[in-house]
């Protein structure tokens, strides 16, 4: 018998061996046979985040010695010459398809080869998602400026004299310009580096706990490439947003100043056109980002109605894997009695509803099989039927709770001795008999040589997710196929304490010998993980809105306080002349008004822009969608009247008895 050598996996390496660095040589034995550890592969190495093999063994195909023009079930990876374009690669790849194609006609007629780099394999489409992530960071960044930028222009009105002062004595503009721009920049470092601080936190928490739905997340660090974007961002945003207040500042006239302050002068009323300005800038972006949030909002929550097919049973479902060996279960009657002794003796466990043995469940991705359909002669192996082939005891339906369409299940007359059968889903039933009933319908399933009697049909499956069409299924009866890898799904009804421990007290009573990995809820987990990305996008955008909608509420109250602070004289002439709480408030939400008309006007006109980019992100959502946009722009109207409400409020509270005094 030839020694296997495997190379294992870093992970398998760690949680079985201990990392032991003398493992090169050692002896284990793989399915009862014999192998040689030859290598371990290192940790960044992450082939497949979704079936995440524990070692690698050399791939040798056996056969009659001919080549099997038929079989389609490999990935292959090549690495281009030094010089060599992709272009120039797929041109040859595809010249060897045509030679093949005239060399094997029935096989490989209209086939071709198309190459795909192997980053967007690994990465999927995940470059949309980062790019929207990407311009949500940068929104709110530019909404944070906007509010240093308005603070720093409100401190600069009370820093007039200062800066008068400093010019009287003979400092050039240029060297006040610079000194404001230090100010600007230690807030900025300052704000960096705590920001800095703070991303290294959540990556540690979010990493530790295995949060972000990335490929290969387990690489990301905060290198030096990052600190030196940080770095350069930080410096872009104390230059950029600190040197309008500082030209602001420095634009004075000494007499005015000396004079009353800059109350009422030109470049007071410039200073503040600029200051709403900024604001009607906020609530633009912060509607964005509420708008791109909502759209997700909805979108989750279809999401989640959307029925799969099959009840996952959240924390109700039990699936464990057995591992029948060879030497302790050759023969296919061996294997039956040992799944039938499982199913009845589980099943008779308190809190046990019922118990199921399968080859396969959804989400697995690697269970397809060819099949042909009796009477449809005319496909060709490239237009052959393709459905995922499930092998099942007959309490699978059940237990995965899978509705029966038509005719029935499995049971306990479908034997290896009986005739073949076979269910199929509604999908496949309309693809391939569409218009004729199914049942009584033969079908080869490849590997097989029997022709199977349709009996069934069962509700349609979204294997992959609710984000996916759902596909085509085929079921045999576990009886006419027996694994010695079968998958135990075990469904409870009611849970009692100690449960677990009765299961597992059963199975050491069948065999203690057979390997039984821990039972977990597990097959409602990879449902959630399908949705896993569509749900962190949602928290990251609902996150980084909500600190929008604040910063946009803290910058309006901030212009409107400053406003109300220019005008407290003006506000007490008005009372004393018999002005009315009324007439006040009017006055104050009348210079708010437009700040926000024109804000969620733009915020409107950008999130018609910015929505277009998030289509392939969303699910059964349009982007118009006129529910989100009316939401947000309801949502962040309230906040923002209420931030111009609490001034306004203030603002009728002036003593005009005091404000006339202090003029």
């Amino acid at each position: 018998m030839k020694v296997m050598t495997p190379v294992l996996n870093h992970k398998y390496w760690i949680s079985q061996f201990d990392g032991q660095r003398d493992i090169i040589g050692r002896k284990i034995l793989i399915n009862e046979r014999p192998c040689t550890i030859i290598g371990v592969m290192p940790k960044t190495f992450l082939p497949d985040e979704i079936t995440d093999p524990a070692l690698f063994l050399p791939l040798t195909l056996q056969g009659d010695g001919g080549p099997n023009i038929r079989a389609r079930f490999l990935d292959a990876v090549a690495r281009l010459k030094p010089g060599v374009t992709r272009a120039q690669a797929s041109s040859e790849l595809n010249l060897i398809a045509g030679h093949l194609s005239a060399q094997y006609p029935d096989a490989n007629k209209s086939a071709g080869i198309s190459l795909v780099p192997l980053l967007d394999t690994v990465v999927g489409n995940v470059r949309p998602l980062l790019l929207a992530l990407f311009g949500a960071v940068g929104i709110l960044l530019l909404i944070a400026c906007a509010n240093v930028t308005n603070l720093l222009l409100a401190r600069a009105s009370s820093r007039q004299k200062e800066i008068a002062m400093r010019s009287a004595l003979g400092a050039s503009r240029t060297r006040l310009v610079r000194q404001l721009l230090c100010e600007s920049l230690l807030i900025s470092f300052l704000s960096s580096t705590l920001g800095v601080l703070l991303a290294y936190g959540n990556m540690k928490l979010l990493l530790s706990f295995g949060a972000l739905p990335l490929p290969r997340a387990q690489e990301i660090t905060l290198d030096g490439s990052a600190l030196l974007f940080a770095g350069a961002l930080a410096i872009m945003a104390g230059i950029g947003f600190g040197l309008i207040p500082a030209l602001q500042a420095t634009r004075i006239s000494l007499s005015e100043v000396m004079n009353d302050g800059g109350r009422g002068t030109t470049e007071a009323s410039r200073r503040t056109r600029l200051l709403r300005a900024l604001v009607v800038f906020e609530v633009a972006l912060a509607l964005v980002l509420l708008v791109d949030t909502g759209l997700f909002v909805r979108s989750y929550n279809r999401l989640r109605h959307v029925p799969v097919g099959f009840d996952p049973g959240v924390g109700a479902t039990l699936v464990a894997k057995p591992i029948l060996s060879d030497q302790h279960y050759p023969t296919p009657q061996q294997v039956l009695a040992f799944v039938d002794q499982v199913t009845g003796r589980l099943s008779a466990v308190p809190g046990v509803e019922s118990v199921a043995f399968s080859t396969s469940l959804p989400f697995s991705y690697m269970n397809w099989r060819a099949v042909t359909v009796a009477g449809r002669s005319s496909f060709r192996p490239m237009e052959m039927a393709i459905a995922s082939h499930y092998v099942v005891t007959p309490g699978y339906f059940q237990t995965m709770r899978i509705p029966l369409v038509s005719g029935r299940g499995f049971g306990a007359r479908d034997t290896a001795d009986s005739a073949s059968v076979a269910v199929v889903s509604e999908g496949f039933a309309r693809r391939y008999f569409s218009g004729v009933d199914p049942l009584g319908k033969l079908i080869q399933i490849a590997g097989s040589n029997a022709w199977s009697e349709i009996v069934g049909v069962t509700a349609d499956v979204r294997e992959h997710g609710p984000a996916s069409p759902a596909g085509l299924q085929v079921y045999e009866p576990y009886a006419q196929g027996p694994s010695r890898y079968p998958l135990l799904i075990i469904r409870l009804g009611q849970p009692l304490p100690g449960t677990r421990s009765a299961l597992r007290m059963a199975m050491d009573t069948i065999d203690a010998s057979v390997p039984l990995p821990d039972m977990t809820d597990t097959l409602d987990l990879p449902l959630q993980d399908s949705i896993s990305t569509q749900r962190w996008t949602l928290v990251i955008f609902a996150v980084f809105s909500s600190v929008a909608l604040l910063l946009s509420a803290i910058g309006i109250y901030g212009v409107m306080a400053y406003s109300v602070t220019q005008r407290t004289q003006e506000i007490g002439i008005r009372m004393a002349l018999g002005a009315q709480t009324r007439d006040i408030l009017w006055l104050i939400f009348s210079q708010s008004r437009l700040m926000v008309g024109w804000g969620l006007a733009l915020g409107l006109v950008g999130a018609l822009a910015a929505t277009r980019l998030l289509g392939s992100r969303l699910f059964e959502v349009d982007t118009l969608d006129p529910v989100t946009f009316a939401g947000a722009t309801l949502l962040l109207g309230t906040v923002i009247l209420t931030a111009c409400w609490l001034p306004a409020r203030r603002a009728t509270k002036v003593d005009p008895l005091v404000a006339l005094h202090d003029e």
